[in-house]
């Protein structure tokens, strides 16, 4: 689903933010900005309308490296992920899957066409990810004593019932243990 304007470029397409439809819209190449509106501010005792006149905004990375914006609506934020609004926006989920694939592996790339709806599964055995997620993993008491060596993170989350994620975050030293066990890649 490439939209090519002139000179075979791709040709930016924008719709409404699901959920923000008149406050926000963002584009089949990942942008996503602020709509013109006016807004009503108490000024001393006065309610004053001003127009809010729209902007782009700044994605920024969240902890997991994917961008993300912050959305206002009511006085509440809400912070999303700019592959999901891309992904709800410009591609039919008929299979009602969950997650986001980024077909290129690079979250920052948001086009609609580096992206597509699939199984949590299918997310973290794709590409890389297949030999990412294949690597062994070892497991320590807490007096630094090996007790297991498994074939993934997967199979040593099945064996002590925690997920994948938990021991890979002990495993690139942002937590210290996972199920009481310190986790080492061999």
């Amino acid at each position: 689903m490439i939209w090519v304007g002139k000179n075979n470029h791709p040709q930016e397409v924008w719709k409404g933010v699901v959920g923000y439809e008149e406050l926000y819209e963002v584009s089949s190449l990942g942008r996503v900005r602020s709509l013109p509106r006016i807004c009503r501010k108490l000024e001393g005792k006065v309610m004053k309308d001003y127009l809010y006149g729209g902007k782009m905004l700044k994605p920024y990375k969240d902890q997991r490296g994917y961008l993300s914006v912050r959305l206002y609506r009511n006085d509440k934020t809400k912070d999303k992920k700019v592959h999901r609004l891309v992904a709800e926006a410009f591609l039919p989920n008929t299979d009602k899957t969950l997650q986001i694939n980024h077909k290129d592996e690079n979250k920052a790339n948001n086009s609609v066409d580096n992206l597509e709806w699939c199984t949590g599964i299918y997310n973290r055995n794709y590409g890389s990810g297949a030999t990412r997620n294949k690597k062994r993993v070892a497991q320590y008491d807490a007096d630094g004593n090996l007790l297991a060596v498994y074939s993934s993170r997967h199979e040593a989350g099945i064996a002590v019932g925690t997920a994948p994620e938990n021991i890979c975050e002990v495993v690139k030293g942002n937590r210290k243990k996972a199920k009481g066990f310190i986790w080492r890649n061999i």
